[in-house]
């Protein structure tokens, strides 16, 4: 596994305050379990009814106080897996949005069964060996209080538990595997089999499709029991600890032949131990869980740390001076050259101002790999893809989204209100979105709507319909009028009305890139950049 495919480290950041508190839980403790056993005896020989009285009234607070950093450590140990989630689930969000993402059941799978394991390995791992461990080493200095004897005898059964985890680890790691493989196939399944079930009803396939997903089920239940044998194991194991700790202590003390009080703060102690060490038996389970979660997550953690780290470069690269960003030339186009897609190196393209440049090509297919191209213009830095001046592939998003707006037939659109939708390339703008909208028909079912645009969008859109939600997103890549726009098979996408409408909004003051299947049909002055051409040779016409 490589450095960037490791999970968040754990000592950063508000962490490091969570982490030592949890250790002043355990040390809290510890000095509670010490302090018990020195007062206990004393309770228990005291000369005056005064003396007992304090004495008892002591050991209840210490009780109380016992109690009290318990709830402590549990809001303590939320908080710690909480924080490390967020910033787990952050790399996640980055990665599906930059990145090839999986099938929609992988990341359900990997947002609900990856990240709670990251979190139970922070809540009931971590914290147990933050706090447990100075618990069980303050009760084993308590009982060496009364007698070195006691605190050996205790320490055995705590050794073997210590034991038993480092063997069974290993393969509860391999089952943990096992189940968390078949966890992802059912999911994936299950989502899959949801997206096509208009087919699969029409096809009389409901019961079949049940039937395979039954088996899958089943599996994976038995994988779930397979597991809990050794998971199952470690706890039992754990829970007996205390018990055995008592029969090893009181064993001890009677041969040893000390006296009734000091016996009886002897189980007092061990009594103490319980709670410590059932957590710490749970943490083998916990951590191999952790361990499966972490080589899944993994892949996705470093495409978020290369995105990161690539958006640095290219802020840095401004900063020392290396790319110059200066005020952008209203009259320098558009500038492509050297552009390969799908090992085709495409002919020149030199656009004024105002113009709309139409690409023409018999494979549709590179139409969309230059969509995508200008949209991700810093997979193609070789490439020379200048625009008002700027090298955009040199840019990091927050400047290169004021020089090129893109627009998608069909385009689901994130939470928020209209406005901010159509503003969402220029965030700091206040101008008004009336008039884009108006510009590409919205503007009378945007004002029809009981708020208007500040209507909230939810569920990819609602409630605006599919042809609504290209004329939203062609409102957003000419809001602004930048440099560069790009319409990106919105033609079939809207009604001939709507069509007509968009085309009298054109052209703009900056380059129009018209990006159709049927280029023939489109009632516009345009030029036309001839994609199949030699690129030696002159391409727009």
């Amino acid at each position: 596994m490589s450095e960037d495919e490791r999970l968040p480290k754990l000592w950063r950041g508000r962490r490091r305050a969570l982490l030592l508190g949890l250790a002043g839980t355990g040390l809290a403790q510890a000095g509670i379990a010490a302090a018990s056993a020195l007062l206990t005896p004393r309770l228990m020989t005291a000369s005056s009814s005064r003396s007992e009285m304090v004495l008892a009234t002591v050991l209840a607070a210490l009780a109380l106080g016992l109690g009290a950093v318990r709830a402590l450590e549990r809001v303590l140990g939320e908080g710690l897996g909480q924080d490390y989630v967020h910033s787990v689930r952050l790399h996640l969000i980055r990665a599906a949005m930059v990145g090839r993402g999986p099938s929609l059941g992988v990341t359900v799978a990997r947002a609900t069964n990856d990240l709670t394991s990251v979190r139970n390995w922070m809540v009931q791992g971590v914290v147990p060996l933050m706090s447990g461990i100075p618990m069980v080493l303050g009760c084993l200095v308590a009982l060496a209080l009364l007698d070195w004897r006691l605190s050996l005898a205790a320490l055995i059964p705590v050794a073997v538990l210590g034991v038993m985890i480092v063997v069974v680890a290993p393969r509860l790691r391999e089952r943990a595997a096992h189940l968390r493989k078949q966890r992802g196939k059912v999911a994936g399944h299950i989502a899959d089999t949801m997206q096509a079930r208009s087919t699969i009803v029409e096809a009389g396939g409901v019961e079949r499709e049940v039937c395979n997903l039954g088996k899958l089920s089943r599996e994976l239940g038995n994988r779930a029991v397979h597991r809990a044998t050794l998971s199952g194991l470690l706890r039992g194991s754990a829970a007996s600890v205390a018990t055995m700790g008592m029969v090893t202590v009181g064993t001890t003390a009677v041969l040893v032949g000390l006296d009734g009080p000091t016996i009886a703060t002897a189980f007092l102690v061990v009594g103490m131990l319980a709670t410590p060490v059932t957590d710490l038996g749970r943490v083998g389970e916990f951590r191999q869980s952790y361990r499966v979660a972490e080589r899944i997550l993994g892949p996705q953690i470093a495409v978020s740390r290369q995105h990161r780290r690539s958006e640095r470069e290219m802020d840095h690269a401004i900063t020392t001076g290396r790319v110059q960003v200066g005020r952008d030339d209203d009259r320098a186009g558009v500038h492509l050259a050297d552009l390969e897609l799908g090992g085709r190196r495409l002919p020149e393209l030199v656009a004024r101002p105002g113009e709309v440049v139409v690409p023409v090509t018999e494979d549709l297919s590179l139409l969309g790999r230059l969509a995508d191209a200008l949209a991700h213009p810093e997979a193609h830095r070789d490439a020379w893809l200048q625009v008002a001046g700027q090298q955009i592939g040199m840019l990091p998003p927050a400047h290169r989204r004021r020089l090129v707006g893109i627009a998608h037939a069909r385009q689901p659109m994130e939470r928020g209100t209209i406005g901010r939708a159509v503003r969402y390339r220029h965030p700091d703008s206040e101008a008004s979105v009336d008039a884009v909208l108006a510009e590409v028909g919205l503007a009378d079912a945007v004002a029809a709507l009981p708020k208007g645009h500040r209507t909230s969008l939810r569920r990819g859109g609602e409630p605006l319909d599919a042809e609504q939600l290209t004329q939203l997103s062609i409102a957003r890549a000419l809001y602004g009028d930048p440099p560069l726009v790009v319409l990106n098979f919105v033609g079939r996408a809207i009604s001939p009305a709507v069509r007509e409408k968009v085309l009298q909004a054109l052209p703009r003051p900056g380059v129009t890139l018209i990006l159709t299947d049927e280029p023939e049909r489109l009632e516009l002055p345009h030029r036309t950049w001839r994609l199949d051409a030699d690129p030696k040779k002159a391409q727009v016409k």
